[in-house]
């Protein structure tokens, strides 16, 4: 504040405040990765399946899911209905264990996905159906990719 009195005064009256904070360690990172996908492979049939999969566990509770098309005449139609484990099998696959339904009947799958290139060069998917069921190998389109945590 500036006060002057002609003749009389000429005050100044002010504050001044300065901070600086520093935030404290950043916290270690403690979540796990999760890997999503997508595309399609060949079927023991020789015809197209296509799938959509996704799986990790976040907040101690693991999460996904699964879709997947097997486009020969006889070949199932899976929905994944939940997610009971994601494990690590070596760097660069992942297996997700779940329920699901198969052509609207009760089952259970194990989804194994590899992210071996980007973008999807190499990268490979296998389903195992509890009803016997087994699809898998390298994509022939599509990609899968393992996130990394906290990132």
């Amino acid at each position: 504040m500036h006060v002057v009195v002609n003749g009389v005064a000429d005050v100044v009256v002010s504050s001044a405040h300065a901070d600086i904070t520093c935030p404290g360690p950043v916290p270690a990172c403690s979540g796990s990765d999760f890997v999503t996908g997508g595309g399609w492979i060949t079927s023991p049939s020789g015809a197209k399946a296509n799938f959509a999969v996704a799986g990790g566990k976040k907040n101690g509770a693991f999460w996904g899911h699964l879709m997947y098309v097997d486009h020969g005449s006889t070949g199932p139609r899976v929905k994944g209905t939940g997610v009971m484990g994601y494990s690590t099998v070596d760097a660069t696959t992942r297996e997700i264990d779940g329920t699901a339904e198969t052509n609207g009947q009760p089952d259970t799958y194990q989804a194994d996905v590899s992210d071996a290139g980007d973008p999807g060069r190499n990268d490979g998917f296998a389903l195992r159906l509890l009803t016997g069921y087994n699809a898998g190998g390298h994509l022939a389109g599509g990609n899968i990719q393992i996130h990394k945590p906290c990132q």
